[in-house]
């Protein structure tokens, strides 16, 4: 099986995630999305489903690039993206994705990378964010908390057996993009298992 591949989960993904975290994960992704502003070019990588495509927030975006690597989730982000016709589809591996935008949406890609890719995934949005712009990160983090970890365990497990999933290991996410990026925003949820973060370049 090649690695991230997530055509065999997506009809039911949405189904999990409701099951296992309710509403926390869309409060989450959405959470910092009025940053958006008029005119604004905005990236969103690894997009999945596309709920987050229904808040009203990307209605002001100039335009919008959803990348995304598998083709089912795609289909289900295209539905979701009813009305807003400046979004553009691309099934490609982000790194082979080339573009600078205003603001970059990463929400729970960066936890799929194994650590040597997400070093080069760091590199690569801070080449493609404006020096101006906003990247906009929501994922998991380690917490001293059992169930978390135990949780974080049974995911690893069910996404590396059904999807191929390349990571291992829930790596440290900020560290690995504080290394490139300064945090102006951060808000924790599920008792920090979840944080929502707005940074901005070094340089």
């Amino acid at each position: 099986m090649k690695e991230n591949q997530f055509d065999s989960v997506a009809p039911v993904y949405d189904t999990l995630v409701k099951l296992i975290f309710g509403k926390s994960l869309y409060k989450a992704q959405t959470h910092h999305l009025d940053i958006i502003e008029q005119g604004d070019k905005v990236l969103i990588v690894g997009g999945g489903t596309g709920q987050i495509l229904k808040h009203k927030a990307f209605r002001k975006a100039e335009s919008i690039d959803y990348v995304e690597l598998s083709t089912k989730m795609i289909k289900r982000a295209q539905k979701h993206a009813s009305g807003l016709h400046q979004v553009s589809f691309y099934q490609k591996d982000f790194f082979d994705h080339e573009g600078q935008y205003d603001l970059i949406v990463c929400n729970f890609f960066l936890d799929c990378l194994d650590e040597d890719h997400l070093t080069l995934a760091v590199r690569k949005l801070e080449e493609m964010l404006q020096p101006n712009g906003s990247l906009l990160v929501t994922d998991f983090r380690n917490t001293s908390n059992f169930s978390n970890r135990l949780l974080t365990s049974t995911m690893l497990l069910f996404f590396r057996v059904f999807s191929g999933l390349q990571a291992k290991t829930l790596h440290d996410i900020p560290k690995a993009i504080e290394r490139k990026f300064v945090s102006d925003k951060m808000q924790e949820f599920k008792r920090g298992f979840i944080f929502s973060a707005l940074y901005r370049p070094l340089n």
